[in-house]
């Protein structure tokens, strides 16, 4: 092959000369810019820690990539809402690929919604550029909470509801109440209080709880990590729950009443499926609960009995009378997590309602459900009979709230789904 000095020499005259010169030095041109002149593709860019909508605090730490595999990348700019640009430092020549930790300083940021831009340019001739767009929001201050539960009074064996209301979505709520660990779980948004956030806590009081005050004691995250803390104080009041009645059981069912083997048994079993309720957090129910059986009350919610064992407490659920046979109804919706013979409670049945919510219906002759049923409410579960400790057909309808023995008479009065008044003011 001929040099170009050669061609050159060879060209003839000064003007084929020239002309030669002219195309080797446009050749030349294309060869080293052709990648800058003719490219029309933006740079690729991409953001991999921020999160569209993450709410951030004081600092904000980006780890940008931009991409141009042809003319190669020379500048990159931040900008928060309409403030000035800020460019990155200056990039070496024919940079293709850039991976660049850029520390944001938020501390001059008042509290709110904002957006971050992202621009990457290219070296071609054209100068193409390419966007991106994040918003995120800034969260130093602490959530506001506020109780807004009305009375503050409870009674022995109830249930209360308390409700909070947070100016903002939070992340956590830890909240301790007679020694042990309350949930609250957040309540669906409406169009009306679509400014707050509420949340809902269900404890049941047991039928020996000390009366006086007693406190809840909360503390509320955000999804930042910025904390508040609320007390709410509530009177427990004293209960008179119905006292008397003797009952006499046969030979064989006192021995079964003292066989403690067998009362751990039913507990064991029974425990289980109540705790599933306390790991859903989706409440299942709807409104008010209904009386799931007609009849006879023939012993109300903790009502303090003896038997001829010896043994004396007071009676933690809701007996119904009636005949052997007689239809037995869901009290409201949710979940079968128990549906077998026991030996104290006979057929039984227990039905998950969700947020620690859940009833047994007990001493059945039939069970018409199965473990994992969806179950709505009113709807036939089982048929009344004797089976179990029991002087006679009945049912024994129980209601536990977070693990504790609650009235379920008072649920089928109260609605619990929601405040009275979604005005936290």
């Amino acid at each position: 092959m001929l040099t170009v000095r050669r061609a050159f020499r060879q060209a003839g005259s000064p003007k084929a000369k020239a002309l030669f010169l002219v195309i080797a030095l446009g050749s030349w041109f294309l060869y080293f810019f052709s990648h800058r002149i003719f490219d029309r593709t933006a740079p690729k860019l991409t953001i991999n820690n921020l999160a569209d909508g993450e709410t951030l605090t004081t600092s904000l730490l980006l780890e940008i990539t931009a991409n141009d595999q042809r003319a190669g990348i020379k500048d990159l700019y931040l900008q928060i809402n309409d403030a000035q640009p800020q460019k990155l430092q200056k990039l070496p020549k024919q940079t293709i690929k850039r991976v660049r930790e850029y520390n944001y300083d938020l501390s001059s940021l008042e509290d709110g919604q904002y957006q971050l831009t992202a621009t990457a340019l290219d070296r071609a001739f054209r100068t193409n550029e390419s966007y991106l767009h994040i918003n995120f929001s800034v969260d130093r201050n602490p959530p506001q909470v506020h109780f807004t539960t009305k009375p503050k009074v409870g009674l022995q064996g109830n249930t209360i509801a308390i409700f909070i209301v947070s100016n903002e979505l939070l992340g956590s709520i830890e909240a301790n109440m007679f020694g042990k660990v309350q949930t609250f779980y957040p309540l669906p948004m409406s169009e009306k209080s679509s400014e707050y956030y509420w949340y809902r806590c269900l404890v049941g009081v047991s039928v020996t709880q000390q009366i006086g005050y007693h406190s809840l004691d909360l503390i509320a995250t955000d999804r930042v990590g910025n904390q508040s803390t609320a007390t709410f104080v509530v009177e427990i009041e004293k209960k008179e729950f119905e006292r008397g009645g003797y009952i006499k059981l046969s030979p064989q069912k006192q021995k079964l009443m003292l066989d403690k083997s067998k009362g751990r048994s039913d507990n064991v079993k029974r425990s289980q499926a109540y705790t599933v309720s306390e790991k859903t957090a989706k409440q299942l129910w709807d409104s008010h609960f209904i009386r799931p059986a007609s009849g006879i009350l023939t012993s109300p919610f903790g009502k303090y009995r003896e038997y001829n064992t010896g043994i004396k407490r007071h009676h933690l659920g809701t007996d119904i009378a009636n005949q052997t046979g007689t239809a037995i109804y869901a009290s409201n919706a949710g979940v079968i997590t128990l549906a077998e013979r026991l030996y104290i409670y006979g057929y039984s049945i227990i039905i998950n309602h969700g947020q620690g919510v859940s009833t047994s219906y007990s001493h059945l002759s039939k069970i018409e459900v199965a473990v994992g049923d969806n179950v709505e409410k009113d709807q036939l579960i089982g048929l009344m009979g004797a089976t179990g400790q029991v002087t006679g057909p009945h049912l024994h309808w129980h209601m536990a709230v977070n693990g504790v023995a609650v009235a379920p008479e008072q649920w089928t009065e109260v609605n619990f789904s929601s405040p009275k008044s979604k005005d936290p003011n």
